[in-house]
């Protein structure tokens, strides 16, 4: 007897009992056998990632990992305990049931039923000459779930919470850095108003550039009235009586817009304090996605500010502020960038997938900068907005129609181009084409 049966015993005469009263009976698809002992590996799936000039690793989970489970038990001829019958018929079923394709029942004696798969060499028997009618054997068995792929789900995404949780961490991140500088010397606070004056000239400058009279006019008309594959931003127009007042109205929300840009940043530009700086940067962001109304004209804006740089010299600053007011400008711009990408709908797969890369590099690269500065709570929150904007723009192009370009040798009417590309003379020119 072993000596941890004598002290159960000892203490607890009838609890080896009532334990093994409650194990149940060891089979593998029908096939019985008893049981000497064995082991379990449980755990998480991670992957470790490891830093320069860092002690500690960032440890990325990635959800529960395989469970396995090795069974070392035996087969003995017309077990009292189990039955059987002969042991070499019962050595001939278990090597079936382990060589069966798929998965299969495990009933384990603590564990219970189990949905198990039998990987190679997974079974292995020991028999020798002085056992006679009894065989050893080692079980290595790996928990197997149903065989599901992934698929294209309609449930929100959290898309707010991610450029909005990345424009908090920025902001926190700047006002602490930036208070820590300043108590050391209050007239550095002349370092954030000269680099804001750069920041501001470039966005209003970008501004020039992308908000000409085309893109205004564009949102004014419904797609039918420039052509089938004009994006549009409105529903369209009841008649075309009401084209000159909805062209004032357009025109004068977009100066409106535009004179709340320049307002905000002579605001900015004289901002005292790291927490009304923070704030009025971020002001002057939400301004510029009013002033210009096109997604894809946000994302090419938001991507061209994300690499804000004021140049080499720029006299009577302190290089650490002026560092601190840059982070904070390319990081708002980053999660500006998310919000324009997030409010982004696609006309086909091809251009979901060329406005993903557009804006999927440029969250990556500042996602690396900042794992590069060691700042990893802005390295999490770019790397979560960076899978969300993939994740909506791939659900949002998956069930588009794909564009595909005929070529003619000479030109037919639209009845006959419809009969040949639809194979629905319905779809001419008349009828939308």
């Amino acid at each position: 007897m072993r000596l941890i049966n004598t002290v159960t015993d000892f203490f607890d005469p009838e609890g080896s009992e009532k334990w093994f009263e409650t194990l149940q009976k060891a089979q593998f698809r029908g096939v019985p056998f008893a049981v000497l002992g064995g082991k379990s590996s449980f755990g998480r799936k991670t992957a470790v990632h490891e830093y320069p000039y860092r002690d500690k690793p960032w440890v990325e989970d990635l959800g529960r990992a395989t469970r396995q489970l090795t069974v070392k038990g035996f087969l003995v001829e017309d077990s009292v305990i189990y039955g059987g019958g002969a042991v070499i018929d019962q050595r001939s079923n278990l090597i079936a049931a382990c060589e069966t394709a798929g998965a299969g029942t495990l009933i384990h004696p603590t564990y219970g039923e189990l949905t198990v798969s039998i990987p190679s060499g997974g079974l292995k028997i020991v028999e020798q000459w002085d056992n006679g009618r009894y065989f050893e054997f080692t079980l290595r068995a790996i928990e197997s779930g149903l065989k599901v792929f992934p698929v294209t789900t309609s449930t929100p995404l959290p898309d707010e919470e991610s450029w909005l949780k990345s424009i908090a961490t920025t902001t926190l991140q700047f006002v602490t850095t930036v208070n820590s500088i300043l108590r050391k010397s209050t007239a550095l606070i002349q370092t954030l108003q000269s680099t804001a004056v750069f920041w501001v000239s470039q966005v209003t400058g970008t501004l020039n550039q992308a908000n000409n009279l085309i893109n205004t006019m564009t949102d004014v008309f419904d797609s039918n009235h420039y052509g089938r594959f004009q994006s549009s931003g409105n529903s369209g127009l009841a008649s075309h009586q009401t084209y000159p007042v909805l062209m004032q109205k357009q025109k004068a929300a977009s100066a409106q817009n535009r004179g709340k840009v320049a307002t905000v940043g002579d605001e900015l530009t004289q901002s005292v304090d790291a927490e009304t700086y923070a704030g009025v940067a971020n002001a002057l962001l939400s301004a510029v996605v009013l002033s210009v109304s096109e997604p894809q004209d946000q994302i090419r804006i938001f991507i061209h500010l994300s690499v804000f740089e004021t140049g080499n010299d720029v006299p009577g600053v302190d290089d650490a502020v002026q560092d601190a007011a840059i982070l904070l400008f390319q990081r708002l711009a980053l999660a500006c960038l998310g919000r324009a990408a997030l409010s982004y709908q696609p006309v086909s797969p091809d251009d979901a997938w060329d406005m993903m890369t557009l804006a999927g590099e440029a969250l990556e690269v500042g996602a690396v900068n900042a794992a590069d500065m060691v700042h990893d709570d802005t390295y999490r929150d770019l790397i979560a907005l960076h899978n969300t904007v993939v994740s909506t723009l791939t659900e949002r192009g998956a069930n588009l129609a794909r564009f595909t370009e005929y070529q003619f040798d000479t030109s037919l009417p639209s009845l006959v181009l419809s009969e040949r590309i639809y194979q629905d003379p319905a779809r001419n020119y008349a009828t939308g084409f």
